[in-house]
Parts: structure tokens; sequence; C-alpha cells
């Protein structure tokens, strides 16, 4: 199941910041020749190529900048229109942007177009040095390599020769961000329905038909796959009245699929060829050149599949079986790995011995049921630390960059095709025997190197479970503010890894842009983002994932108070057990993981012990059930006896969203979205009106299990709930909101805030 973007457009800051340094122009006559058939004319014909580009831009910029650090100087190459430049430029004060682009037209025009202290642009050739070496804090690349291969008789040289100038230009720790077309994994050959009846059977490209447009696609296109002959293909006639039928590669589909509306500037279109790396290929690339993956995934532009292939093509495999369209593009974002470290893991799972005691599987009888309930437990409470200041109106966070946690990259492939390296950005953890200033203080000092004399203030955050149905882990969050650091942070050396990550401060809306487009796996930092955020009465920010809209619903439904819900409870309805077998839940594993450099060689290595699922894979769909009455935005819970919170002295009473384990068989995040939603049916007698990715999927506790989350907002029709089916309790959203601190459950805790950006409800 490919991701899908939200279209939502957003208004973007402006704020003034330093001059940008003058880079210098690199490009040759040669150049200007070669890339000359880019050029649309006069200047009617690049406003109008540009308002098409620019209607996008917003978005695009919006779920790739979320990668980038927000200090520094950051490289937008094929800066174009300069609108990507100008938005990274407003959302990131601190930052010096340099918008480089080979055609001197799109140089001027960005130039006299958007104004911004912090923003420059400047003509160079991305084939060739455009920046000294280790300079750059950030290199974006959007829709810009293909580019490269096109206009260079489809070559994938000048692409790798622009990857080595990429890695030579960024720092250490040095992000790089590229949004570009992709090669479709899936059936080599497949079958492509295309409409007869929507044009006529000679003419102009504006005037054909898709099936005749096809057919000169075919004759004309050239690319690596075939640049001297056209696309291969059979014409299978009719498929069905008005849709003809051809075999042909998937790849080659694709192409066409990505172009086919582009019928007024088709002679240009059909001069590039889009794909020319898969995924695969991409991060291989990356990869070799020291560059760790930190996110990477294939796009299916919810746009452009509703307005533009659905019920204007059809795909099929060679056996008649429909097939999903490709994807529209790829995300990627990559960190430059400092030397001596690694940059990927592989694992080896070892037996299960009597030494590997570390973490340990409980068992709880309920006292009334009998039901048998497991969970994975290791020893001690756990803090969750978040050092922050202010500066200039912003409040940043201090937290863990590029963590080592090999868990993530435990045996299954990703719902939704993402691919992770395994380091993650997280809050400095650490394990206590007890929640004090003394401990706190030094706990901090030890994970960050943060001294007990840059501490202002030390302020209690919120304690929740990370995961009540599959752990005991109970963690407490502490807000510190801290002085402003005056030098870059000497990140102590902690783990048994090659890295320990490093400490870096990130403003607290870019980490909240990030978690809503997947670029941010840790929930725990995420909630505690949100809370200081509301603490200090400070707006989100623009939300960025799907767009969440509701309808009004007037049946009537009982709706509780946040208070009456969320009532204290010492109810302790469970009972230790011993059981002198493994569990029929859970079963303990143990894999040691080695961490391999760029060049395949392994730098360290760690034995790790876990707990995962017998017959459901690592993978939950977490559900959170809204509706819309009398203009009020209300949130179904369910209200139930869990054991994690018994031997944390609290009772076994969890409020907690629907949330459902996924069969090994749901490969896909559309078949694990259908298996919920069915479950949600069954158990609740809640039927789905709508329903919309939460922002990106995470992992509750990367260090102890490998389950990752995948949160769905639902909206449920309230015409069909009735008290003898349902068990959810109605409750209003923006209530839970302000008694964020009376929720254990930190899956509620991040479906309730995410829920409330998403609706607007997190304002100044």
């Amino acid at each position: 199941m490919l991701v899908k973007l939200s279209t939502k457009r957003h208004t973007w800051r402006m704020h003034a910041a330093m001059n940008a340094p003058q880079r210098p122009t690199t490009t040759t006559p040669e150049d200007e020749g070669r890339y000359a058939s880019q050029d649309r004319g006069s200047q009617e014909s690049y406003e109008r190529y540009l308002a098409a580009m620019d209607a996008s831009m917003r978005e695009k910029i919006a779920r790739t900048t979320a990668h980038f650090p927000a200090e520094g100087v950051i490289a937008d190459l094929g800066s174009g229109s300069g609108l990507g430049s100008f938005a990274i430029a407003s959302l990131y004060p601190n930052v010096q942007v340099i918008g480089i682009d080979v055609n001197q037209a799109m140089v001027d025009y960005a130039s006299g177009k958007h104004l911004l202290p912090n923003l420059k642009f400047v003509r160079a050739d991305i084939g060739s040095e455009f920046a000294p070496p280790s300079s750059l804090d950030g290199v974006f690349a959007c829709s810009v390599f293909h580019h490269l291969t096109s206009f260079n008789r489809f070559s994938l040289a000048p692409v790798r020769v622009c990857l080595d100038k990429i890695s030579e230009a960024l720092k250490p720790g040095g992000k790089l961000v590229v949004r570009d077309f992709v090669i479709p994994e899936g059936p080599r050959q497949v079958l492509l329905d295309l409409p007869t009846t929507d044009g006529k059977s000679e003419g102009s490209p504006e005037e054909l038909s898709t099936a005749k447009l096809f057919e000169q696609f075919a004759r004309d296109f050239r690319s690596n796959c075939h640049p001297i002959s056209g696309v291969p293909y059979a014409d299978l006639g009719f498929a069905s009245p008005g849709w003809q039928r051809f075999q042909v590669s998937l790849r080659d589909a694709n192409e066409f699929l990505l172009r086919k509306d582009y019928r007024k500037t088709w002679a240009v279109e059909l001069q590039e060829e889009y794909s020319y790396f898969s995924q695969k290929e991409f991060c291989a690339e990356l990869e070799k050149r020291g560059l760790r993956i930190s996110y990477s995934s294939e796009i299916l532009n919810p746009w452009i599949e509703q307005h533009r292939y659905e019920g204007k093509a059809k795909l099929w495999d060679l056996n008649g079986a429909p097939l999903p369209f490709p994807p529209t593009t790829i995300v990627i974002a990559a960190t430059k790995v400092p030397g001596g470290e690694g940059n990927s893991f592989s694992q080896h799972p070892l037996a299960v011995t009597e030494d590997h005691s570390f973490t340990a599987l409980k068992f709880f009888r309920h006292k009334e049921t009998g039901e048998v309930f497991e969970v994975a437990s290791r020893p001690n409470p756990t803090v969750d630390l978040l050092p922050w200041y202010e500066e200039r109106g912003d409040l940043w966070v201090i937290g863990k960059m590029d963590y080592p946690r090999p868990l993530l990259t435990v045996d299954e492939s990703s719902l939704d095709g993402s691919h992770l390296a395994g380091y993650i950005a997280e809050p400095i953890t650490g394990l206590i025997d007890e929640v004090k200033e003394s401990s706190i203080e030094r706990t901090l000092e030890e994970r960050s190197g943060i001294h007990s004399h840059s501490i202002i203030n030390v302020v209690p955050g919120l304690r929740y479970y990370p995961s009540p149905g599959a752990v005991d882990q109970c963690a407490e969050s502490v807000l510190i503010e801290v002085r402003k650091p005056e030098a870059p942070f000497s990140t102590p050396h902690y783990s048994n890894l090659s890295t320990s990550g490093s400490l870096k401060a990130v403003e607290v809306q870019q980490l909240l842009r990030a978690a809503a487009v997947g670029g941010l796996f840790d929930s725990r930092l995420e909630i505690n983002a949100y809370h200081l955020l509301l603490e200090k009465h400070r707006a989100a920010g623009p939300w960025i994932g799907a767009e969440i809209s509701l309808t009004e619903q007037s049946t009537h439904v009982r709706v509780m108070g946040a208070k009456e819900l969320l009532r204290p409870n010492s109810s302790c309805m469970f009972e230790p057990i011993s059981v002198p077998m493994e569990g029929k839940f859970f079963e303990k594993r143990v894999s040691r993981f080695e961490e391999l450099s760029a060049q395949g060689e392994k730098v360290a290595e760690t034995t790790l012990e876990y707990a995962t699922p017998r017959g459901f894979s690592n993978n939950t769909v977490l559900l959170i059930p809204l509706a819309r009455r009398n203009g009020e935005i209300l949130i179904g819970i369910e209200d139930r006896d869990l054991p994690a919170g018994i031997e944390h002295g609290d009772g076994s009473r969890v409020l907690t969203p629907p949330a459902f384990r996924i069969p090994k068989q749901a490969r896909t995040l559309g078949a694990a979205e259908e298996f919920a939603m069915n479950r949600l049916n069954t158990e609740f007698g809640a039927g789905v009106k709508s329903a919309w990715a939460l922002g990106g999927r995470y992992f509750p506790s990367p260090g102890l299990l490998p389950e990752v989350v995948y949160p769905f907002a639902v909206e449920i029709d309230l015409s069909n709930l009735t008290p003898a089916r349902s068990q959810l309790n109605w409750v209003p959203l923006k209530e839970l909101v302000n008694r964020r601190k009376e929720i254990h459950d930190a899956h509620l805790l991040t479906g309730v805030l995410r829920a409330s950006h998403a609706l607007g409800l997190l304002v100044d």
C-alpha cells in the first residue's frame, strides 16, 4: 500500500535572517546548450509553467523539509521558480538557503520574485561541483535528478556524479532529502486499459483519445530502456466497449500515466525520462556513498489518483487480476554518516537460554473472567527528559538524533512500503529508581552532557504507558528549561554500537511536521513536544498530514464529560500468575544485530532480547473514532482493564482507543486497514463513514518491542450505534486535550493530540 499525500494548502510564515553566502557560477556554454530544450520560451510561457508547477509545491515542501535541520546552510538543487527555496527560507529563519538552477532565466525569475535576507539564487550545474566540500548542512533535490538522465542521453552516470558531489558537499551529519520519480516495483509486464472515446483517432496530442495518445507515446518516447527505438508493446484489442488493452512493461505504463495529461506541453515532456532508479536502487546508491537512509517511501498522490487515474486508466497483471496504480514519487531522507559509524543493521537470530533474562514475559489472570493476559517487561521505571529553550518566540527542544534502534529493522517489511535504517530521533531517556531532581540532573548529564548549571527550571510532564496492552513499561516525562547552548553538543557515548546518536535542538513545530508525514518514529518525543507547546500556550502550526473533514450529525448519542470519564479508579482486576511455559500470544526472541558500514563491513554488534506475537505481525492499526455533533468534535474511547499499571502503583483501568494487532497475512496497509475496520464494526458496532491516515507510523517502545503502529482517524456513523453493541464512550475531544495529564495510554495521547492538531483545535 502506498502512502497517500494530503493536498491541503498552507500559509508559510516569513522571517528575517542572515544573508546567504554567494556561490560561484559553474555553468559553461556547453551546459546552456545541453539544457536549452527545457526552456519554455517567453515570459508568458514561464508564468503558465510556473503556475502549474507551484500549485503542488507547498505540499512538497511541507512533506520534505520536515527532515531538514533548522539551522545552517541548505542548497535547493534545481530550484526552478524558487518557490520551494522561498518556502524553506520562510519556514526556517536560521537557515541560509541557496537556490541552484542551471537555467539562467529561472535564476533571474526567482531572484526577482522571492526576496528574503536568508535566500540567494545562483546559476550552476549540479552535475559539477556546486558547493565546497563539507560546507552544507542540507541538500534538497526535488524532481531534479531525472533531468540529468534525460538531457544526457539517458545515462545514469551524471546522477551518480551528482550524488558524489552531494556527499562531498555535505558536512558529517548533514541531510539529503530527495523527492523524484521512481521505477515502480511489481510485475515486469502488465495489461494497460485506456479509453478510446475521450478523443479523436487522429490529430494533435490535445485532440487524441488516451488510447491513441499512448500509441503516439510508444512511437516517440525514448528512455534508458530503449534510447533508440520506441516503447515495445502489444495491442490486444478491445478489453470492453470503449476501452483498448495494451500489454506493456510496468515501467513504461507508469511513464505514460505520469505524463498523459500534459498535452499542451507534450513535446517538451516527451523529452524527459521520469523514472531512473527503483526504491532499492536509490537507497543502495546513497548507502554506498556513506549516506544512511533515515526514511524512504514510495508515494501515490491522492489528487492525481482521483483526478487523473481513476476511471481514466486500468491496470491488470497478465492473469487479469487488478493492480494498484504505481507510485507517483519517492521521498528519501538520508544522513551523511560521520567516519567510523554504521549505516545499516543485519539480524542474526539466536537460541533463547536462561542467561537471557533482561526481558521477561509476565502473566496476569483477570479475577472475574479468568482470561490470561501477557505483557513484556523490563526492570526499572523510565524517564523521558525534554530539555527546551525559547529563541525569538520559537520553542526548541533538545533530543537525540540518529540514535541506533536495531529492533526497528526486525523481521518484516513495512505495510506502507517505507524503509528505515534503524536510527531515529527520540527523547533523552534513562532507567531510574525514583523520579526526583537529583536523579533527573544526573541522568541528563550522563545522557546529554548538559550540566546542572545550564538548567533554569524543572517541571513534571506526563506519565504514560507506551503500549499498555503489550508492555508493563511506565514512563514519566520531565520538561527542563535550559539556557541556549553556546557551543555544539558533545554527546556522551553509551550505546553498545558505533554511535549514541547526536544531540540536536529542533524547533517544535518542525518536529511535529515530521510526525505528520512519517519522519518521526518515536511517539514519546512527539507527545512531549505537543505538551510543551500547550503548556506554553503556543500554536502547533499547520497540520500537513491528510486533511480530516467531518460531517455534521444530528443523531443522539450519550456524551460524557472528560472529568467524568477520567475519574480516578484504583480497581485491580488482575492477579499475577506463574506459567511454566511460553505465552500463547507472545514469544521471547534473542538476536545478534551487526552494524554495518557503507562498505558492508561490521563496525559493531549487540545482542538484544525482545518479545514478538505468535501468529500475528508486529504491526498494529490504531483507530481514533471521531464524529461531529452540534458543532462539537467527539472522540470515542474504550474503557478497559489491562494489567500494565498494576506493578507501577496504578489500577487496572485504562482508557484507550481501539487498536488491533494485524495478522501476518495482511502484507499491505490497505489490507491491514480493512482488517481493523471490520474488527471495529464487529466488536463495537461502529460503521465507518470515512477514514484518514493520522500522521505517519510510529514505534511506541523501540528499545523493547519491534511493534509499529499505523494510526487512522475514522469518522463514525452515529446513527448506527446502539448502547447494546457499542462499548465506546463519547467525550469532547477538546476536553481531553485540556486534561491530557490524566491520560496514561500513550496511544490515546498520540491520537488525541494528532487529531486535535489536524482539526485545528491546537491554537494559541
